[in-house]
Parts: structure tokens; C-alpha cells; sequence
């Protein structure tokens, strides 16, 4: 029988909820990374971690790559959650810099929506969002593209929703049969 872990990293609450929706279909408890103890990992089957996605890359995910050691005979699955449409957003150097060659090939990797609240946002976040609209107004080309940043630029937007997890799901219990 599989045993499943789910982890998450979350500072604003989006991967948090998607990891306790998948948790609750799941029939399993979710866990912050900071409160997973590398016991769990090791004797879970199948790992699904889930990270809100920022400029530095997945938040916490070097902290659970580290307290799982080695994913030999491992089921590793990662949802990251960010606010770009997973449609129409090239995910490619993200995880080129966050996973190696072996890890890319053998993980299975999902990429969600999330919600973001301007005024919840911390100082340097919003600095670096208005860093990031300024950037893109300045080049004609990315307007656009990024429509969706604009309209919702200093605004609360949520994009979360439930039926985003069918998918992960449907690996999820593919694994586990």
C-alpha cells in the first residue's frame, strides 16, 4: 500500500490551501516543510510537494530536497503556485535551476494558479512586483502578454480553485494503484 507525503511551503497561503485540498481527497494530513520531520519522507512512497513560486525560484523546496536525503524508489511530485496562467507560461528555466537533469526526467510536475493581495504583500515583494511592472511597460511587446499583470497590478486576485488539483489527482492515484 502506498504511504503519501504532502508537503508545502507557502508565505501567502495559496500552495497551503492546494496542499490541504489535495491532502483532504488524498485521506492524508498536509504538512508545512518547516514541521515535516525527515522521517515522514523517508517512509512515504510517494512525496508531493507543493511551493509558491518568486523570483528566487520554489519557496522552501531546498529545505525539503534536503530533509529527504536521496529519492531512490520515490514517487516525487511537485506543484508549484504562482499567479502566470500555467497556459501560456514557459516553466522550462525555473525548473532547470531548481531540479537537476535526473530529478526533471523522473519528477512529475504540475504548475497552479494562486492569489495574491497587494496590501498583504511584504516590502521587498512589493518592490519587486513594482520593479516588474515597470519593467514590462517599458517594453510594448510584453503588454500584451501581460494583460492579466496589469489589470490585477495593486489589486487583491484570486485565482485558486479546486478542480486545478484534477489532474494532480488523477497521477496521484495512478501511482498509488
Amino acid at each position: 500500500m502506498s504511504k503519501i507525503a504532502v508537503v508545502y511551503a507557502s508565505k501567502y497561503g495559496s500552495a497551503e490551501t492546494y496542499a490541504e485540498w489535495l491532502a483532504q481527497e488524498l485521506d492524508v494530513q498536509a504538512l508545512s516543510i518547516k514541521k515535516t520531520k525527515p522521517e515522514l519522507l523517508s517512509e512515504s512512497n510517494i512525496l508531493i510537494y507543493g511551493g509558491g513560486l518568486y523570483a528566487s525560484g520554489i519557496k522552501g523546496l531546498k529545505e525539503f530536497k534536503k530533509k529527504c536525503g536521496a529519492f531512490q524508489n520515490k514517487k516525487v511530485v511537485i506543484f508549484t503556485v504562482g499567479l502566470a496562467d500555467p497556459q501560456k507560461t514557459d516553466y522550462s528555466e525555473i525548473l532547470k535551476n531548481s531540479f537537476t537533469e535526473d530529478e526533471r526526467e523522473n519528477f512529475k510536475f504540475f504548475h497552479l494558479r494562486g492569489a495574491i493581495d497587494y496590501k498583504e504583500l511584504s516590502l521587498p515583494h512589493r518592490a519587486m512586483m513594482a520593479m516588474m511592472m515597470k519593467m514590462l511597460k517599458s517594453k510594448p511587446e510584453s503588454i500584451q502578454e501581460n494583460e492579466e499583470f496589469f489589470a490585477s497590478y495593486g489589486k487583491r486576485t484570486d485565482f485558486k480553485d479546486k478542480r486545478l488539483l484534477i489532474p494532480v489527482l488523477e497521477y496521484v492515484k495512478q501511482l498509488s494503484d
